[in-house]
């Protein structure tokens, strides 16, 4: 904020943090703050006098978990992304009245990013680190990125695939692959309109590129194995008073190589959104952990969930590829239906509660594959048909040695997010 006209008296802020603050100061010399004090989510900031071309910087050292990386994700959570997790209350003077300014907005990078292990900590604490997608106060936007009118109607009507950053790897020629697929639309427009037009482009494109990839997989001797879309829907803000156009599909495909998803149709419309990212994984390394997040009652009334993770799995011990290959999305191998069994009878035993996989106050539900490739980082969250299998009696075929084998480590909600030793593990879910 700077203020070139007259001296600004009693100058206040609030602002509201989602998750912890760790420090606040402004423009680094706290004693021209007359009080800067702050509750767990909430911060304010008081100044007796602005003079003329006086420029406030308030920073904000706070810990942000994005709805991808929470247990409980709800509209709170997806609205506070849009802002990294924090919120301006209010602000106001006593000699003049403030107003709003979005064009103040439109080259703002507020955000810059540090590493914190909720566990050991980080050592890079307090020193920047270029991270991917990070947003910083110290430094230009790059070269590539893209200007606010990349976003327009006109630019998604016929603007140069190039406005977005690449996103994907030039594909091999040869060899069995997997390829992971993010499509995520989080666009942001003025007008209704705009943003209706938006929604038939994007959706129309995601119909056409889907269509084009089961081509193209069918003709290098692929299948679709898994699919989880989020139709395209407008959303109103009335924080940002902008509508959103929000909605998209996350895939897994597997090829004999050769299937270059930039050349499908659809997919540029989608980049010039900057919706659509995609990994190349040769077969024999398409490997990923599983979160199974087990309730002792579906309301977890006791707060006593535990989060059991996996080993990084091979796609064959999740999906039935026989199905796969006929046709059928999203169906569960045999081996991994035993291995729901398995870890449920196990917890159910240990803790003498009978465990499910189903919150039933939690829309999305913790059940889901952990990607982290060099373009796509998501959730891949699990079909909710899937959780039931768990809690069905059945005769595993797999043997219970195996299944504890692909089980990695634990944590007790109940006891404040405790990691399990590996004797605590072992007494779970080894041989017994």
């Amino acid at each position: 904020m700077v203020y070139e006209v007259a001296v600004v008296e009693n100058f206040t802020a609030e602002f509201k943090a989602a998750d912890s603050v760790y420090d606040v100061a402004v423009n680094e010399e706290r004693e021209k703050a007359r009080s800067l004090e702050w509750s767990p989510d909430r911060i304010n900031v008081d100044i007796a006098r602005l003079r003329p071309s006086y420029t406030v910087d308030i920073q904000i050292w706070y810990n942000y978990l994005p709805p991808e990386r929470r247990v409980f994700v709800d509209a709170a959570d997806i609205e506070g992304a849009k802002t990294q997790g924090v919120m301006i209350g209010k602000m106001g003077i006593s000699n003049a009245q403030l107003r709003r300014s979005p064009s103040l907005l439109t080259d703002l990078n507020a955000y810059h990013r540090f590493p914190i292990d909720p566990v050991k900590g980080s050592p890079t604490f307090g020193k920047p680190v270029a991270l991917a997608g990070a947003r910083s106060v110290l430094h230009a936007a790059p070269a590539n990125a893209l200007s606010p009118d990349a976003l327009s109607p006109d630019a998604l009507k016929k603007g140069p695939a190039d406005q977005a950053t690449a996103a994907t790897k030039t594909p091999s020629s040869a060899g069995s692959q997997a390829i992971v697929i993010a499509m995520q639309s989080l666009v942001d427009f003025q007008q209704k309109n705009d943003a209706l037009e938006a929604q038939l482009r994007l959706k129309k494109a995601m119909d056409d590129f889907c269509s084009a990839l089961s081509d193209a997989t069918s003709k290098s001797h692929g299948y679709w194995i898994f699919q989880n879309a989020t139709p395209i829907s407008i959303r109103y803000s009335n924080f940002t008073g902008k509508y959103g156009v929000e909605g998209g599909q996350l895939a897994i495909v597997r090829t004999d190589g050769g299937v270059d998803v930039t050349k499908l149709a659809g997919w540029q419309e989608m980049q010039r959104a900057r919706t659509a990212k995609a990994d190349y994984i040769p077969w024999d390394k398409s490997r990923y952990e599983v979160v199974l997040h087990f309730f002792s009652d579906p309301r977890d009334s006791k707060g006593d969930s535990k989060r059991l993770l996996t080993k990084a799995l091979r796609l064959d011990q999740i999906f039935d590829l026989d199905q796969a290959k006929a046709g059928k999305r999203n169906a569960m191998s045999a081996s991994f239906a035993d291995l729901l069994r398995f870890s449920r009878a196990r917890l159910a035993a240990h803790y003498h509660a009978p465990f499910t996989l189903n919150n039933v106050t939690d829309q999305q539900k913790p059940f889901y594959i952990v990607v982290r490739g060099e373009q796509v980082s998501e959730n891949f969250y699990l079909p909710a048909e899937w959780m039931p299998v768990a809690e069905k009696p059945a005769m595993r075929s797999t043997k219970d040695s195996d299944l504890g084998g692909e089980l990695s480590r634990l944590y007790d909600y109940g006891d404040g997010s405790r990691e399990l030793s590996q004797a605590e593990f072992q007494s779970i879910f080894g041989p017994g």
